[in-house]
């Protein structure tokens, strides 16, 4: 278990959809302009790494990163979600 988690995988923690994970991650500034005018297109992308994940869908370490690495691969992170997102927090 790790004792720290990064900030943006903080704001994902406890989402319970794709859209509230959507809500939780524009609120903060994590996602870039591009995301904000594409929201079924992110929404759509987030669930289909919940869906290629091969356990079960529950938000973990694993499935945080790989969400965030789809997200950042399709350039739908702000500037802020690449650099400040990233750095650790305490749970």
């Amino acid at each position: 278990m790790r004792l720290h988690i990064t900030a943006i995988e903080k704001a994902m923690d406890g989402s319970r959809s794709p859209t509230e994970m959507f809500t939780r991650l524009n609120r903060r500034w994590y996602l870039s302009m591009s995301a904000r005018w594409n929201r079924e297109d992110v929404i759509a992308l987030i669930q289909q790494t919940i869906d290629d994940y091969p356990d079960e869908p529950m938000l973990g370490q694993e499935l945080s990163s790989d969400i965030i690495g789809a997200l950042d691969g399709a350039g739908y992170l702000s500037i802020f979600g690449r650099t400040w997102g990233k750095f650790g927090r305490q749970r």
